[in-house]
């Protein structure tokens, strides 16, 4: 039995749409069972981090859970878009969803790609097009955690803490020496430095 977590941030927060769209996910399917975890807090890293803990003393991550579903309280998904992820079998998949709600038709996805060699917050760019319904792949992309599948063998293979944010140098002529990156962006800038590649999922 192959089993999943969904793990939510500050589920006090959550929209309607979210609370219907997980509450509509079944118990178990197909050999997968879904369990569940909510963190309240403020310190989004931490929480990240919390969520996949575990209790073992030299497995720092739950051994018992295969795959991490990240679902942030504002985004709605539907089961579907879970399966479509899943069924890559790839270490970590990023589901498109849009920068903020209504707004996919003007193309603004959380989810890019890295511009030039400088991988800064100020350096990327957020316009991935929604309609071309297609799987992204590569090193050079990045994705949110509002709707993310991560698998365990991942974990095993980059060093603790996980999600992490980063400070990074900015060239002088952007007008300023440095930016600061968080959890999602952060992760995948951990992923690019062990060479796996990110995978962005447009057909959700």
């Amino acid at each position: 039995m192959i089993v999943v977590k969904i793990c939510v941030l500050n589920k006090n927060d959550m929209v309607d749409q979210t609370i219907q769209s997980i509450s509509n996910f079944p118990k178990e399917w197909n050999g997968i069972k879904f369990v569940g975890q909510s963190v309240e807090s403020a310190d989004v890293l931490r929480a990240r981090n919390d969520l996949l803990w575990g209790s073992g003393e030299n497995v720092p991550f739950d051994d018992t859970i295969d795959y991490y579903l990240f679902w942030d309280s504002d985004v709605v998904a539907k089961f579907d878009d879970f399966i479509k992820m899943y069924e890559l079998q790839k270490p970590v998949v990023f589901g498109l969803y849009p920068y903020k709600p209504g707004n996919k038709m003007q193309g603004k996805m959380v989810g890019g790609k890295y511009l030039e060699e400088f991988p800064g917050c100020s350096n990327y760019d957020l316009h991935i097009d929604p309609d071309t319904n297609r799987i992204y792949e590569g090193t050079e992309y990045f994705g949110g955690f509002g709707f993310c599948l991560i698998s365990k063998e991942l974990l095993k293979r980059i060093e603790y803490p996980w999600v992490e944010s980063r400070v990074i140098k900015v060239p002088p002529d952007r007008g300023r020496y440095m930016d600061t990156v968080f959890d999602d962006i952060g992760f995948c800038l951990k992923l690019r430095d062990y060479g796996i590649p990110v995978v962005l999922d447009g057909r959700l």
